[in-house]
């Protein structure tokens, strides 16, 4: 009995740093996720920016 518990706490704890594993690399992955899409963001309000410029240069 007090080895297969023992085996049975050595499984749980691999599979447990497994997960551990997995929500690491998807934690990382929002993160990439979420960055490029700033980005993106930041992109379109500059290019908004740019045309606003423009539109005042041209009726100034």
């Amino acid at each position: 009995m007090a080895k297969e518990l023992q085996g049975l706490g050595a499984e749980m704890e691999r599979r447990f740093g497994e997960m551990e594993r997995r929500f690491g690399s998807l934690q990382a992955e929002m993160e990439r996720r979420f960055a490029e899409q700033i980005r993106w963001i930041a992109g379109l309000l500059v290019a908004q920016a740019g045309l606003i410029v423009a539109l005042i240069r041209l009726l100034g």
